[in-house]
Order: structure tokens, then C-alpha cells, then sequence
């Protein structure tokens, strides 16, 4: 299959979660409004990072020791079992004092929803270790369409709730580990059957010590670039509601949640990218990631663009509670869009194997991050937070230029400037979608050489 076949494959199922997703984020904002959306945000999230830290990175070790046939499927599944119940043991009891303590001040509001926040932790790790198996076997597409099951599931209980009983926020939440619980289900479902028909009889599930040690091993390795990343996206919010409180991490995480729609141009790509890094020769490498960079951030430009110009209409289909959530979404528009160079130069080194100064590179921009945010968010609201996330955002992508340039020589303006050869592309896609638009009959019968 060519690079861009597989781009728009993956591209199609994360259109799906965003289309999935959309009714959802309406729903809740519209009949919790920006309190209840910040209470349900900030759960959630906070639920989420701590099951990626706490992971350690075992369930990208899992994904790459089961891809290589070091492991069979039953040491896996019996390693996954024990990681679960030891994330149990520990998150559970320690997720609300902490998010308590990370949050207390102006956060207050959401001290009570913390014990639902840690049952969270269980079905979202195992969602994770489950994802490790489909990406070991490259069905990630399939694992796309379960999780849209599990949204659409998510959708119909937030309905049931809010319209026939008036739920709140605590429902809100309960419904997402409900869907959760039936999106775990359901994999779990299709790893047995697969693994069945694959020959990998489980017929033991007993942990491998000898895999968790390894495992441990190849996590913590890129340990720090995960929680890097991890704390680079998400320390704004944490920082919005600790002193700003629960109304505008609402308004806040509503903006975040419009502008990283953006990402799923760029991850559909970076899934792609690397492993097609990993098996090319530094020559076409360096022919690669160039041509693709420029063309995913022209597509990224054109989709930030529109959501500009579209988020007035955002108060038609969110509600009168929306305006403030227009200008931080705005302002990190191009922060997310520099976000694209980061990330398809960061996939394409670590296809090098040069995984350190990338990674480096992220510490600079937290820190630039926490420093503007100390700065700016008490002062300015989220307005300032969101100029804090774009200016370190902006920083990474820069930063990650200038080493690529170095390590490579391929030059900044290779890489964001489409050439004429670029044009020219355009140019026969359109000649060629127009023919096929107007030679093929009605039918599609047309014979195709």
C-alpha cells in the first residue's frame, strides 16, 4: 500500500472519532454547560494521564515485542492482566488526593467527582494495553471503529440521561466508564478471536517475569519523552482550573478540544511516517520528510484557516455559553498547526535513532510553557494560557527545525515551502479527479485501463 494510501486510511477512521466525538462535546456543553463541561474534562483527562504515566511505557513495549514474535500472545495477555491490577492497586487509591492537591484552589468544584475519576483509571489502562495488541498486528483501523462504537454508545446514554432524567455531571461520567467498559469488551472480543485463528492458543496466562523486566526496560527508555509530551499538552489545563476554576477550564478545554482537531491530519501522517523512516536509506529519508511535511502543513494551514473563520458559528451549535472559548481557540490555531512540523520531524528522527535531543528539545518547550503560564494565566485568563501553549508550541517546532537541519542538511525551507513540484502534483490530482469526474458514466461502468 503507498505512503498516502495508508495516511488516508488512518486519516478515515479518526474522522469517524471526530464526527463521533462532536455530538458529544455539543451535548454536554449545551446541557451542563461550561461547569458540568469542566468537571467532565478535567476528570477525564486527569484519569487519562495518570494511566500514561503510570503505564511506564509497557504498552509500547508490549506492541513491539509482540510485532517481533519474541513473546507469544499468552505472556502478553498474562503481563497486561498483572500491569492492570498493580495500576489498580496504586492509582485508585492515590488518584484523588493527588488530583485534589494538584488542583486545590479555584478547583474545588471538582473534589467531589474524584473517586468516579479513579474507577476511570481501570478501563482506560486496560483500553491501553489492548490498543498494544492491535498495533502490533497493524489493525489499528479496526481498533478505530470499536472506539467509535463505544462514543456512539457514550452519545446514546448521555441522551437517555439528559433528557428523560435531567442527569448531571456524576452521570456524565458514569456513562464514559460505562462506554469504556463496552469498547474494552469488545476488543478484548476481537484479540481472542484473532489470536485464536492465528494459532496463539491461550492457553496459559501466567506473567513472564523475564517480559515485564524487558518490558520495564524498553518503557523507560522513552519514558521521558512521554511524559514530556504528556505535561506539554495538558499542563495549561491543569494550571486553568487550579486558578481560574471549573467555568473556564470549561470554556478552556472546549477551545483545546476544536483546535487539536487539527492533530488528526498530522498523527494520520505520523503513523505512517516512521516506520517508513525506519526501513529507508538516509537519502530517501531526506527526500521523504521534506515532500511530506510540506504537504500535510498546507492541508493543517487550510483546515486552521477555515476553523477561524467558522468559530462565530460556534455559539449557534454550542449555545450561549460559548463566546469565550472563540479567542483561546483561535490563538492556538497556529500553535497546533506548528505542532505538525514537531511531530512528523520527531517521527522521522526516532526512525533515525535519535531519540535524545528530540527529546530534550520538549523539555526546553515545557519549561517555556510553565514559565509563560505563570506569567499569563492568573493575569489574562485563558486567553493567556492559550498564547502560553502557542508560543511553546511555536518554540518546539523551531527548535526541531534547526537539529533536523543539522543532523540532516535539509534546509528549513525545504520542509515548509511548497516548490514547484509540488504545484504540479496539485495540478494533475485536479486534471485527473476532473476527467474522472466527467468521462465516467452515471453508472461508474466505465472501463478502466
Amino acid at each position: 500500500m503507498s505512503f498516502l494510501r495508508e495516511s488516508l486510511l488512518t486519516f478515515g477512521t479518526r474522522i469517524l472519532l471526530v464526527l463521533a466525538n462532536f455530538p458529544i462535546s455539543i451535548l454536554i456543553f449545551r446541557h451542563l454547560g461550561a461547569h458540568g463541561q469542566g468537571i467532565y474534562s478535567s476528570t477525564t483527562t486527569y484519569a487519562t494521564t495518570c494511566v500514561v504515566v503510570g503505564l511506564l511505557g509497557i504498552d509500547a513495549a508490549h506492541t513491539y515485542y509482540l510485532a517481533s514474535g519474541r513473546y507469544r500472545s499468552a505472556q502478553l495477555v498474562g503481563n497486561s492482566l498483572l500491569v492492570l491490577g498493580a495500576l489498580a492497586l496504586i492509582l485508585i487509591p492515590i488518584f484523588p488526593p493527588l488530583i485534589n492537591a494538584a488542583t486545590r484552589g479555584e478547583g474545588g468544584d471538582l473534589a467531589p467527582f474524584l473517586t468516579v475519576g479513579a474507577i476511570m483509571v481501570v478501563p482506560i489502562a486496560a483500553r491501553y494495553l489492548l490498543l498494544s495488541v492491535f498495533m502490533a498486528r497493524r489493525r489499528i483501523e479496526t481498533f478505530n471503529l470499536i472506539y467509535v462504537v463505544g462514543n456512539l454508545l457514550l452519545l446514546v446514554l448521555l441522551l437517555a440521561g439528559f433528557r428523560l432524567f435531567d442527569a448531571g455531571a456524576r452521570w456524565a461520567l458514569w456513562s464514559f466508564i460505562i462506554s469504556q467498559a463496552f469498547m474494552v469488551a469488545m476488543a478484548a472480543g476481537w484479540v481472542w478471536r484473532h489470536e485464536m485463528r492465528a494459532g496463539a492458543h491461550l492457553t496459559s496466562w501466567a506473567p513472564s517475569w523475564p517480559l515485564l523486566r524487558q518490558s520495564l526496560g524498553y518503557g523507560l527508555r522513552g519514558f521521558l519523552g512521554t511524559i514530556l509530551t504528556t505535561f506539554i499538552y495538558r499542563l495549561d489545563t491543569v494550571l486553568v482550573i487550579r486558578w481560574l476554576g471549573v467555568v473556564a477550564q470549561g470554556h478552556y478545554f472546549l477551545a483545546v478540544f476544536l483546535a487539536e482537531k487539527l492533530t488528526h491530519i498530522t498523527a494520520s501522517v505520523q503513523a505512517v511516517l516512521f516506520p517508513h523512516i525506519s526501513a529507508a536509506s538516509a537519502e530517501e529519508a531526506n527526500h521523504l520528510t521534506p515532500r511530506v511535511c510540506r504537504h500535510t502543513l498546507l492541508w493543517v494551514l487550510l483546515a486552521a484557516a477555515l476553523l477561524f473563520a467558522v468559530a462565530p458559528w460556534g455559539t449557534w451549535i454550542y449555545g450561549g455559553e460559548f463566546p469565550p472559548s472563540i479567542a483561546p481557540m483561535r490563538i492556538l490555531l497556529p500553535g497546533v498547526a506548528a505542532l505538525t512540523i514537531s511531530k512528523l520531524l520527531s517521527a522521522d528522527l526516532s526512525g533515525r535513532n535519535r531519540r535524545f535531543y528530540p527529546t530534550l528539545i520538549m523539555a526546553v518547550a515545557l519549561g517555556i510553557n510553565l514559565l509563560l503560564n505563570l506569567l499569563w494565566t492568573r493575569r489574562y485568563g485563558i486567553v493567556g494560557a492559550a498564547w502560553a501553549s502557542t508560543l511553546a508550541y511555536a518554540t518546539q517546532a523551531l527548535l526541531m527545525l534547526l537539529y533536523f537541519w543539522r543532523v540532516t542538511g535539509v534546509g528549513p525551507a525545504r520542509i515548509l515551502l511548497p516548490d514547484r513540484d509540488d504545484w504540479v502534483a496539485y495540478k494533475n490530482l485536479a486534471g485527473r479527479l476532473a476527467r474522472r469526474k466527467w468521462q465516467d458514466p452515471p453508472g461508474g461502468d466505465a472501463p478502466r485501463a
